[in-house]
């Protein structure tokens, strides 16, 4: 099972810093030996990819439209229509934004990297709340706060909640 899981985490990965993944509406963005890029039907249509997040059938970020990385630029991709608007101001852009409803209400998770793999950060941060989960556990047992059984239940059930969260974190990459 850990072997399983440990592939799902590695498995994506093309080498230590390459990666590529396919998108919510089926495009794939790329890092592969070059600068992040959108990929439609095997297409660059948008390169030099800094941050974006998927909402409502678009993908919505920024980008450098100049090779040397100093002009931040803007854009909305909408998915299904193949729709590229770009915006060379953030104002444009965030205005764009508003008059077509695509900012999250819930949660923006903002991506500059591949989401469909765990960081080595989310795996150690995973690791680490495990850790202290289970000496707060152990402490409170050794005192007679709590008995063992239910410690060790305790603890099951916070090892289920991580892997739990890290599958919906893998699977679902947009913002709400």
């Amino acid at each position: 099972m850990i072997l399983g899981f440990w592939y799902h985490v590695e498995g994506h990965a093309i080498a230590w810093t390459d990666w590529e993944a396919e998108t919510p509406g089926g495009n794939t963005i790329s890092d592969n030996w070059g600068p992040k890029a959108l990929f439609v039907k095997d297409s660059v249509i948008l390169s030099n990819l800094k941050e974006w997040y998927f909402y409502d059938r678009h993908m919505i970020g920024t980008y450098y439209s100049s090779p040397r990385e100093s002009v931040l630029s803007y854009f909305i991709y909408n998915e299904f229509s193949a729709k590229l608007d770009t915006f060379a101001k953030e104002a444009h852009w965030t205005q764009q934004l508003q008059h077509q409803e695509l900012q999250p209400v819930i949660w923006n998770r903002w991506h500059n990297n591949d989401w469909s793999s765990i960081s080595l950060l989310d795996l150690m941060l995973s690791v680490g709340i495990l850790v202290l989960l289970r000496v707060l556990l152990q402490l409170l047992s050794t005192r007679g706060v709590l008995k063992k059984g239910r410690s060790n239940a305790f603890f099951l059930v916070g090892v289920l909640i991580i892997i739990l969260i890290v599958k919906i974190k893998l699977s679902f990459p947009d913002s709400f």
